[in-house]
């Protein structure tokens, strides 16, 4: 994340050589050993934490905008 700011990491609940790294208005896939950076999306909002569920394998982002509104998002 060339010169982002880091809010949360957490490994991929399906692929476990992958990162998702979130920070200020992004979101990326990291995969280790490859080098390879995947961004899957940018946000007006920062990112401000993640959690994974290995079992169904999703993923939890929490987001707040500048106007200090706050969301949840889940994806697979």
């Amino acid at each position: 994340m060339d010169g982002k700011r880091f809010q949360s990491v957490i490994f991929h609940p399906r692929h476990r050589n992958v990162l998702v790294v979130s920070g200020f208005q992004c979101m990326e896939l990291w995969t280790l050993g490859y080098g390879k950076i995947h961004h899957i999306r940018a946000s007006s909002s920062s990112f401000t934490g993640l959690a994974a569920c290995t079992g169904d394998e999703f993923i939890a982002s929490t987001t707040t905008s500048n106007d200090s509104e706050s969301m949840v998002n889940i994806s697979k």
